[in-house]
């Protein structure tokens, strides 16, 4: 069995059918470290194979506009790809040790880099484990991966570029009650919950349900506090085919910038 292209999530299922038919498919167990969160101190059992990935290590340097996530250069890019062993057609399969939105934020990331082959593991650990699947504490080797990076593959919107797809588009708010106080004038409240339930982003069915008003039609894009939680909609609308932009300096670079500020639903 292989693993099937273009879609942006794959089961537990999937993926342990996919391996034991001898599949490659470089795995990637994200950590994101932040101030009191239990997830802080990096995993050691993971997935067999699986690289310990530092969400740090996908935010580039701070610049005026990036917000608090800015993206990361290609050199840095470059030498993560290089390391976890991925080559042209080499499927990437990416799943968090703490929120959905680390997952999707890292397959966002990867995407626009130019890896064609990117996945997010829908219920990441928790749902490998209910699945039957094994877990390891062996580090992976590195590898000497020689995949091409074309930084840009997806869309994004700057500051100025937000503004006008509020205006002229559907601009989504990820981030649900800090929508109320404050939130970039025209923009639609979408929490990226609503994407989600219990750990894992609903089926198919259900997205189209919830977000079929925007398949067709105007240009769409998400923001959200850090440029983090709106991936999730961004992923979600791919499920969709919708080609969503991203804002990725998001809300920490349009108040850092002192522009328009609107505090009633759009």
């Amino acid at each position: 069995m292989s693993i099937a292209p273009s879609r942006p999530t794959i089961s537990p299922g999937e993926l342990a059918e996919a391996l034991s038919h001898g599949q490659h498919a470089v795995v990637l167990a994200v950590s994101r470290r932040r101030p009191g969160w239990a997830a802080s101190v990096p995993p050691r059992r993971r997935i067999p194979g699986a690289y310990v990935v530092d969400f740090d290590k996908l935010v580039g340097p701070s610049h005026p506009g990036g917000g608090e996530n800015p993206l990361p250069t290609e050199a840095q890019l470059a030498r993560l790809v290089r390391r976890w062993g991925v080559h042209d057609d080499t499927p990437v399969v990416v799943y968090s040790t703490d929120e959905v939105s680390t997952a999707t934020r890292v397959w966002w990331v990867l995407r626009w880099a130019g890896l064609a082959d990117v996945r997010v593991l829908d219920g990441g650990l928790s749902a490998w484990q209910e699945a039957g699947g094994s877990l390891s504490d062996d580090e992976p080797a590195a590898g000497a991966g020689t995949a091409s990076l074309r930084l840009g593959s997806l869309p994004t919107v700057d500051a100025e570029g937000a503004a006008q797809l509020a205006r002229s588009g559907r601009l989504l708010d990820a981030r649900g009650r800090a929508y109320l106080a404050g939130h970039i004038p025209g923009a639609i409240s979408l929490p990226a919950t609503a994407a989600l339930h219990d750990g894992r982003i609903r089926g198919e069915a259900e997205l189209r349900s919830l977000f079929g008003t925007f398949v067709g039609g105007d240009p769409v894009g998400a923001y959200c506090g850090s440029g983090v939680a709106g991936t999730v909609l961004v992923h979600v609308l791919h499920t969709l085919a919708v080609n969503a932009a991203l804002y990725p300096g998001s809300w920490s670079a349009w108040s850092a910038e002192a522009r328009p500020v609107a505090t009633r639903l759009a």
